[in-house]
């Protein structure tokens, strides 16, 4: 057994230990605690510089006429979506006055295996867009109607290119005229 003494030192020396080990473990808690303000720090500067930048260029343009998003997206639509080429579609018809009816006969279909020769410039904007055909089949006695159609298609904020006109008249005079149209669009893949 050891002295009263020795048990005393031994128990100082362990609560020194202790107190120390304490110690060293809060500095390096609070160490590590700091490292990451600092980088908190350094990166809330870096963001408010970029919206610094970015609010200073906003202001620059504050003035200017940019176009709409559907100007900017007219050409070559993102998104594709069959049914929504379908809907536009028949809502455009609508417009015109070409409605769904029994004498009608309106059908609209959209085919997405188009090909093109491959000398035609189509062949390469084929493979770099989703390129969609959409045929229009109606019954019409009144030709007029047609080109104001088209010329709707034209002016929407999408490419439609007419690829083909068709007309199948009948024999017996006042029956309606068969019309049967085929459009390409693009969009990106």
């Amino acid at each position: 057994m050891l002295s009263k003494k020795a048990n005393d030192i031994i128990f100082i020396g362990v609560i020194v230990l202790l107190m120390t080990g304490i110690v060293i473990g809060r500095f390096m808690a609070l160490g590590t605690m700091d490292e990451r303000i600092e980088t908190i720090e350094t990166e809330n500067q870096a963001l408010e510089a970029e919206i610094m930048g970015r609010i200073s260029l906003v202001n620059e343009y504050r003035d200017e006429n940019l176009p709409s998003a559907s100007t900017l997206s007219r050409y070559v639509p993102s998104h594709y979506s069959r049914a929504i080429l379908l809907n536009f579609v028949h809502a455009q018809l609508e417009l015109e006055g070409i409605h769904e009816t029994a004498a009608r006969n309106l059908v609209v279909n959209v085919h997405d295996d188009v090909s093109f020769p491959s000398a035609s410039r189509f062949s390469g904007l084929s493979s770099t867009f989703h390129t969609s055909r959409v045929e229009v089949r109606f019954n019409t006695t009144d030709l007029d109607e047609i080109a104001p159609f088209v010329e709707r298609l034209y002016g929407t904020d999408q490419i439609f290119l007419l690829q083909s006109v068709r007309y199948e008249v009948s024999e017996t005079e006042g029956v309606a005229i068969r019309v049967v149209m085929n459009f390409i669009t693009f969009y990106n893949t």
